[in-house]
């Protein structure tokens, strides 16, 4: 059960990240590199659920990603960054310059390249992402 108390101080979903449940409650969790270098089972349990948490991204990524449990939405706060899709041994690039809002479908890869430095707000399900290297 989740407290339906008001959140009276602003949340930083850079380091507390929510999950967004299917019955319309939220769940703070600790995010930031505590999230991600968690064990997988923390991971994939908050990966059922959607996830909203905020990024900076100052460099391009060095893999790709890809969501088989969801689909993800990628909202551009600023910054200049292109969401490079994999489809059909093709790419495609979402533009992003300033602000806007790019949305994969799951089972696509992806990567991002930056042109400047970027933030951006995230939801996706993350149970099961997979990781590869761009060759």
């Amino acid at each position: 059960m989740f407290s339906h108390e008001p959140t009276l101080e602003p949340i930083d979903l850079s380091q507390t990240y929510t999950l967004l449940h299917s019955t319309g409650d939220i769940e703070k969790i600790q995010g930031g590199d505590h999230f991600w270098h968690a064990p997988r089972a923390h991971q994939d349990r908050a990966g059922q659920l959607w996830l909203l948490s905020e990024h900076q991204y100052e460099l391009d990524w060095e893999d790709q990603k890809m969501h088989p449990a969801g689909d993800e939405v990628i909202y551009l706060l600023s910054g200049s960054m292109d969401v490079i899709l994999s489809v059909n041994k093709s790419s495609t690039a979402i533009k992003l310059r300033t602000s806007g809002v790019a949305t994969i479908a799951r089972g696509i890869w992806y990567t991002v390249k930056v042109y400047s430095p970027c933030h951006v707000l995230n939801i996706s399900r993350e149970f099961n992402t997979k990781h590869k290297k761009i060759v």
